[in-house]
């Protein structure tokens, strides 16, 4: 059942605040109270030690430094994080969804769809730069091409989800604001992403549940195993025969809808 604290949503990458519009009415768990923020906008042009502190800020505004519920989904759960040890107390507990891990602690990368923008990203910064510039290009002139590419090897549930089009709508219109705009902060936090911030893990004392489908090939599902033996108050790791990234997101989001209606 959710707890009474106000929902903050961090999305994925390469995502945006209308991504949780992907799964139509299932989606409105999401109220006026909640705030998926949208981090092309509100640390635009800091570094980003500074990008995290604007965004606990801005959270921190918003609620008056009363206790909120944070919800990480896929690359968003290393941003919900990073923003949570900045926060301490005033986050209750974390969700993390199709979550993440730090690459250096394990070899995650071959069995990542993304590899080849991880890898550059943490490697070649000129081959980095080019990808994402290629990526904006297309979610600018071709939007459905750049969906068809990052959908092209879909897995489990994450297959009928690609061919619904609620979920193409809002899947194209959220990576189309977070590409098309020049996709610096999107660039921005990869670069974070590829780093080794594994030491930050110890500190998040907050509890943490984890969610993740045992199919996903985005997030590799031994990235929940690594984040559940790093993180110190992890409460339950949820794992998902046959699901997949965004259908594991669809199914975490169904069950909160089921405490709501509890």
């Amino acid at each position: 059942m959710l707890p009474k604290e106000p929902v903050v949503y961090f999305h994925g990458l390469p995502g945006g605040p209308r991504e949780i519009e992907a799964f139509g009415g299932v989606g409105r768990w999401l109220t006026a109270q909640d705030f998926v923020p949208d981090r092309q906008t509100i640390a635009k042009g800091a570094s980003l030690s500074q990008h995290f502190e604007l965004l606990a800020s801005a959270i921190a505004d918003r609620f008056e430094h009363s206790p909120v519920r944070f919800v990480g989904f896929s690359l968003g759960a290393y941003v919900a994080l990073e923003v949570s040890r900045r926060m301490g107390p005033a986050v209750s507990q974390i969700s993390l969804v199709s979550a993440g891990a730090p690459l250096s602690d394990s070899n995650f990368l071959p069995d990542m769809a993304g590899q080849i923008v991880f890898r550059a990203a943490r490697h070649a910064p000129l081959s980095f730069a080019a990808l994402t510039s290629l990526q904006s290009l297309l979610a600018r002139l071709a939007p459905n091409k750049l969906f068809d590419a990052l959908f092209a090897g879909a897995q489990g549930l994450d297959r009928q989800l690609a061919t619904q089009p609620i979920f193409r709508a809002a899947i194209i219109a959220a990576i189309t604001e977070c590409l098309s705009k020049g996709a610096s902060g999107y660039r921005h936090e990869l670069r974070g992403y590829v780093q080794n911030w594994s030491p930050i893990l110890s500190s998040i004392t907050q509890p943490v549940e984890l969610w993740h489908g045992s199919v996903d090939n985005w997030a590799p599902p031994s990235m929940a195993e690594a984040l559940a033996n790093s993180l110190p108050n992890v409460t339950s790791l949820h794992r998902l025969e046959g699901f997949s990234h965004y259908s594991t997101l669809r199914a975490f989001i169904e069950r909160q809808n089921d405490g709501l209606r509890a």
